[in-house]
């Protein structure tokens, strides 16, 4: 895997997971607090935002690995299994 495509598959799943806790939350099917969960996706814009090369995003996914978890609904394995994939690659 390029470090291109490895910095662009951690946005999307980054992006997904945003997606999906905010819908979530606005349709009250959400398990975590609310306030947590906000923040939470307020730090995941910011970082989205400002990560740029694939280094900073293989940075990220290590130190924010078990908020990203709690973000993720428990049933979409997809996200679950490309994040465990993310966080094994070698660059």
């Amino acid at each position: 895997m390029t470090k291109l495509s490895y910095l662009e598959q951690g946005r999307n799943l980054l992006r997904s997971i945003r997606n999906q806790r905010r819908w979530c939350m606005s349709h009250q099917k959400g398990y975590l607090e609310t306030d947590f969960a906000r923040r939470e996706l307020n730090n995941l814009d910011g970082a989205l935002s400002t990560i740029t090369s694939s280094e900073q995003m293989r940075r990220y996914l290590e130190r924010k690995e078990t908020v990203i978890r709690l973000l993720m609904p428990g049933k979409n394995v997809k996200n679950h299994n490309k994040l465990r994939e993310l966080l094994e690659i070698n660059l």
